[in-house]
């Protein structure tokens, strides 16, 4: 990225930046796109998402993420050892609590349903994490969508 686009941080979530993903991915180390390249492409197959580059600024990196008209679905940290983040509001926290997800996680979201929301963070080491981490964002983008829809009377 140039000088130019890099910026600081904007306001609490940082900066986010619709383009680039792409080349952002492609300038990698192979073993970060072997994971981000499936997630990416089954993420792709969901209705009304856009991916993009986001600066999170408490760790100081520009992040993949996706998104559901302005709501984010999840961001992808790199450094440190890679992860999948995305949050959990109390209102999501019962869909997350009756799917089969680890019990890690779900101890997670019963422990953080008092916060206003609950920051999950999951290994994405190896493309064998997808699948598990790709659950958890298919329970998030249909509360996401399911939010967005105008309700009917």
């Amino acid at each position: 990225m140039s000088e130019g686009t890099r910026g600081g941080p904007r306001g609490k979530g940082g900066q986010r930046k619709s383009g680039g993903l792409d080349d952002f991915v492609a300038g990698l180390d192979g073993r970060v796109r072997a994971v981000l390249e499936p997630l990416r492409a089954r993420v792709q197959e969901l209705d009304g998402v856009t991916e993009g580059i986001k600066y999170a600024s408490m760790a100081g990196e520009w992040t993949p993420a996706a998104y559901v008209g302005s709501r984010q679905l999840y961001h992808v940290h790199i450094k440190d050892g890679m992860h999948g983040v995305m949050t959990v509001t109390p209102d999501e926290a019962p869909a997350f609590l009756a799917a089969s997800l680890p019990e890690g996680i779900k101890q997670a979201i019963t422990r953080g349903r008092a916060r206003a929301r609950t920051w999950l963070s999951v290994p994405l080491h190896s493309p064998r994490h997808v699948p598990a981490f790709m659950e958890m964002v298919a329970i998030k983008h249909r509360l996401l969508c399911e939010r967005a829809s105008p309700r009917r009377r």
